[in-house]
């Protein structure tokens, strides 16, 4: 079925028109709502096992420690006021 489920998920591809392929092509005849609970039971199937390799991923990381610091210095390369940006050296008349 895993096959029908990538037929009906084909880009330009509705339920009925894979319900009718597969009948044609394979001699196997599905109704076109049997191809729309594949895909749903599929998509569900998926985003569970997408949840479950997230959660893993972010049980599984460390933060490591990291030393507080007094000072936070920060280097930019213009000023923003609203839609006007001004350089720093427009300001500084470089």
């Amino acid at each position: 079925m895993i096959l029908g489920v990538e037929l009906a998920t084909a880009p330009g591809m509705t339920d009925r028109l894979a319900s009718e392929a597969t009948k044609r092509l394979a001699g196997i005849p599905i109704s076109h709502m049997t191809f729309q609970r594949l895909v749903k039971d599929a998509g569900q199937a998926q985003a569970a096992m997408d949840t479950r390799k997230r959660d893993q991923i972010f049980e599984d990381i460390t933060i490591p420690e990291a030393p507080s610091t007094q000072h936070l210095y920060c280097e930019a390369d213009g000023l923003y006021f609203g839609r006007r940006v001004l350089l720093l050296s427009d300001i500084a008349g470089i």
